[in-house]
């Protein structure tokens, strides 16, 4: 089993997740508030340009197996934004569980993230993440997860590894108050840097664990 090597730049706390007989923790540093209220516009949707599916290519006997021998590697995450608006990849009647894309570069980032989702004082900062990101050495990950309405409401990166040539990890929704019946969406951008005799894969696999239970693995290749 791995041990997270992470910094984290936003607001997030780390919860133990348990799937089978996998016992997994979370392990944190560097935290800073993000007290933003995200603007959301309805007529705006998320336009990924990467193949992306839910409980697809993986059997989960086979993502519990990559998951367990995975090895650490450094990651950075931030929080990108939260909206009510339900995203162009959620169907509402299936009541989806979350979203995972993964970008291999610069222009692939710039193109595919919904920018227009996130505060209007954060957007800069967040470009700023994606161009300072060396795509020769690292992959950035969009992950979302479904939690109820709140302002603090985050998405946390629990684990994150490599595994025979497969970004894997797991992620939750944090603070979300129980009584908010709305669901909201809250995403998270995560620069994943391997050790630099490791090469860098172009798909990703996270097991997602949303409000009510609702949990699976989403899948993302970069194209």
């Amino acid at each position: 089993m791995f041990v997270n090597r992470r910094t984290v730049l936003g607001s997030a706390s780390g919860i133990a997740f348990v799937a089978g007989c996998l016992d997994r923790g979370s392990n944190e540093t560097g935290v800073a508030a993000d007290d933003d209220d995200d603007r959301s516009d309805p007529s705006d949707s998320e336009a990924p340009t990467a193949e992306n599916t839910s409980s697809g290519g993986l059997s989960e006997t086979e993502f519990e197996e990559l998951l367990d021998e995975a090895e650490s590697i450094d990651y950075e995450t931030v929080h990108f934004a939260r909206t009510h608006d339900t995203p162009s990849w959620a169907d509402p009647d299936d009541r989806p569980y979350g979203n995972l894309e993964l970008y291999h570069s610069e222009d692939h980032a710039l193109e595919a993230l919904p920018f227009e989702t996130t505060a209007a004082d954060r957007e800069a900062t967040l470009e700023t993440f994606v161009t300072e990101t060396d795509f020769e050495r690292s992959r950035l990950l969009y992950v979302v997860a479904i939690g109820l309405g709140t302002s603090d409401l985050t998405t946390t990166i629990e684990q994150l590894g490599l595994s025979d040539g497969w970004f894997v990890g797991t992620a939750t929704f944090q603070n979300g108050k129980v009584g908010d019946s709305m669901d909201m969406y809250a995403s998270t951008l995560v620069r994943a840097t391997p050790d630099r005799d490791a090469s860098l894969p172009d798909r990703a696999a996270m097991l997602i664990t949303s409000i009510n239970e609702r949990e699976g693995v989403a899948e993302s290749r970069a194209e």
